[in-house]
């Protein structure tokens, strides 16, 4: 079986002082969401403009990688999303009250 390699359309923001583009890489294994911002890149790029937020969903975890440093070649920041998956939803709370948008911080 050949490996389906699909990049999705990239969407350019602009904000006030920048812009950002969003796109998406999926193939057969694994699900990305890259986020690049003007002006902002990674250790490898030669450009700006490289990723520097990335959502990757792989063998079931999904996981946010942040590069804050450009002169450091491993992402500054690792964060596991597995936590707020919809499945782990408690339907009750400390005080036995269900969550609502009015007491959900």
């Amino acid at each position: 079986m050949s490996e389906q390699l699909n990049i999705g359309p990239s969407k350019t923001h602009s904000l006030p002082n920048s812009s950002y583009e969003v796109f998406t890489y999926t193939d057969e294994t694994e699900s990305d969401l890259f986020i690049k911002v003007d002006g902002a890149g990674d250790y490898h790029s030669h450009t700006d403009g490289f990723p520097i937020i990335v959502s990757r969903n792989s063998k079931g975890e999904v996981k946010l990688y942040v590069y804050s440093d450009i002169n450091q070649e491993e992402p500054t920041h690792e964060i596991c999303l597995n936590g707020a998956l919809a499945s782990n939803r408690r339907l009750e709370d400390s005080d036995n009250t269900t969550p609502t948008m009015e007491n959900t911080p």
